[in-house]
């Protein structure tokens, strides 16, 4: 008996990556999506936000299905460009390419009757999500982490506070969780001197899905792909000029793929009152309270304001001073956490990544990647971890607990101290 938990445990923790971390993974998924949405199906809520979602999200979900269900049943008919059910009118492809046209989920709702709606809304946001950990699963693999630490990962990055607030809100700001991982990996495969083809592929998903996001993830993946060049792929050999103009072209090809759905859809964006507005609204700092919510937020998912949301499960306390002790190891996520943590200082980066208008935050769903690639390279490095390491981890306890309990919201009875120690 003891043999066969000693093989167990061995086969747990040092195999690498297959099927069954996704089989694993799967499963898991399943049990916490219980355990977390079972309360809305208990108290007869949907998932529907009477926001958004009642106003804009479902109804454009239907009049998609009856679109697409139009389109099958006359194949031959050349499409609408144009519908009197949008407002007072309005342009199809304007108005419906920022939600669904291009969002290959929203097509599976051809699969569901007219009547049961609400069910396919639902199913859809739970799709996503599970997508949303196969995706990192994916990126791990590439970075050969073990089975265990890829699956604790990929469950931090799901069910991460982003997510939390956004997928009963916005389900479409579910994609660029899925889709920031790939596009890493297929970069990788770029310098691995792989086939250029799923990058490709990936970057007309990523345009035809929402030009907003898009614009965001542009800028992410190439400070990726800066970081991971010089700081392992130069070491190898390979040329920067020849292999700025491979990824060159490969994104001009990827946008060109896109263009049928992009332009359109950037177009009605630049002609709406979204693009208009002073940068930061002219702020060069947030306000107090804002900074004093940081450190709550990372651990919770209480929001600081202008969608600044974290809210990581309590292993990722022990990220931070893991990867600072571990830096020169792990270059690319220490990089990629200074730069993330010290650009949510300041709203000049929210209204960066916002378009050039306003601070929005909504770019912080990027910083889940690393840090789940931290909690996965902490598990992964668990044997080897010093006295030293849980020195360290003591003391970022003792200050997120100190963090946590001065806030604007100041409360000696606070629960969220617990969470750290449980």
């Amino acid at each position: 008996m003891e043999d066969v938990r000693k093989k167990w445990k061995k086969v747990q923790w040092d195999n690498e990556i297959t099927y069954k971390t996704f089989l694993t993974y799967s499963v898991l998924f399943v049990l916490v999506t219980i355990s977390i949405y079972l309360l809305f199906w208990l108290r007869g809520y949907s998932f529907i936000w009477s926001h958004d979602g009642f106003n804009q999200h479902y109804p454009i979900l239907k009049e998609f299905r009856n679109m697409l269900v139009d389109f099958l049943k006359h194949p031959t008919q050349v499409p609408e460009l144009w519908s009197w059910q949008i407002g007072m009118g309005g342009d199809v492809v304007g108005s419906f390419g920022y939600y669904v046209l291009g969002d290959i989920f929203a097509y599976l709702v051809v699969l569901f009757p007219a009547d049961q709606m609400e069910l396919a809304y639902t199913t859809l946001i739970l799709l996503r999500l599970f997508c949303v950990g196969i995706a990192f699963l994916a990126l791990a693999k590439n970075f050969k982490i073990n089975h265990i630490a890829a699956v604790t990962g990929s469950l931090v990055y799901v069910f991460s506070g982003y997510l939390f607030v956004s997928a009963t809100r916005h389900p479409f700001f579910i994609t660029p969780m899925i889709l920031l991982p790939l596009l890493c990996l297929c970069v990788e495969r770029v310098l691995q001197k792989k086939s250029p083809v799923p990058l490709i592929l990936v970057i007309c998903w990523t345009l035809v899905s929402n030009f907003y996001f898009a614009y965001m993830l542009a800028i992410m993946v190439c400070i990726y792909t800066v970081i991971r060049y010089f700081t392992h792929y130069k070491k190898q050999g390979i040329p920067l000029l020849s292999t700025i103009g491979k990824l060159a072209v490969y994104a001009i090809t990827g946008f060109l793929m896109a263009c049928i759905l992009f332009l359109p859809n950037l177009i009605a964006f630049l002609g709406s009152s979204r693009a208009n507005g002073e940068f930061a609204n002219g702020l060069w700092f947030y306000d107090l309270s804002y900074y004093l919510s940081l450190g709550k937020m990372y651990i919770t998912t209480e929001s600081a304001g202008y969608w600044a949301n974290l809210g990581f499960a309590a292993i990722a306390v022990f990220v931070l001073p893991f990867i600072w002790q571990y830096r020169k190891k792990y270059p690319v996520v220490f990089i990629s956490l200074v730069l993330g943590l010290g650009m949510m200082l300041f709203p000049f980066f929210g209204a960066l990544f916002n378009g050039l208008s306003s601070p929005s935050n909504r770019w912080m769903f990027a910083v889940a990647l690393p840090v789940s690639i931290g909690v996965s390279f902490l598990l992964t490095d668990y044997k080897t971890l010093t006295k030293k390491d849980m020195r360290n981890f003591l003391i970022t306890i003792i200050i997120f607990i100190v963090v946590s309990w001065w806030g604007p919201n100041f409360n000696i009875y606070q629960p969220i101290l617990l969470v750290p120690l449980t």
